[in-house]
């Protein structure tokens, strides 16, 4: 069996959200993963940060999917480009706290900036725009 390349490892991470089997998930990151979701300031570290970020965004988002439209892998870095789509069901927590499911569509493009040491994900940054997802949650 052939090793991993550090795209294929990131692409396990998205597909464990997908499959809603975050414990798959942990079995990639490092336990000093240090993860910022740039829109929101917020920041996830380590297995417990991840399941966080992952169960807030499930909870928010129950039939929510990610897919993944580009990789670009140079070194311990990956580049992921991928669409979010879901309807908000569930509470969202967001940079001022939590806010109440609108019950609306959601499909926005997102960007993932990971880097990887020994075939775990050690930390990175994820970007999307907030105004997009927030004007499509309240509907407007």
């Amino acid at each position: 069996m052939s090793e991993l390349s550090n795209g294929d490892i990131v692409r396990k991470t998205f597909d464990a959200f997908n499959n809603r089997d975050f414990e798959a998930a942990i079995d990639c990151v490092a336990e000093d993963l240090d993860w910022v979701e740039v829109p929101s300031g917020r920041r996830f570290q380590g297995a417990e940060g991840l399941l966080r970020e992952y169960r807030e965004w499930a909870r928010a988002f129950p039939d929510g999917t990610v897919e993944i439209t580009n990789i670009l892998e140079s070194g311990d870095w990956v580049t992921v480009e991928y669409t979010v789509r879901g309807t908000n069901t569930g509470p969202m927590m967001g940079p001022d706290g939590e806010t109440e499911p609108s019950n609306a569509k959601v499909e926005l493009q997102a960007c993932d900036v990971l880097r990887l040491r020994d075939g775990k994900v050690t930390g990175g940054r994820g970007y999307f725009d907030l105004n997009t997802v927030t004007r499509q949650v309240k509907g407007t």
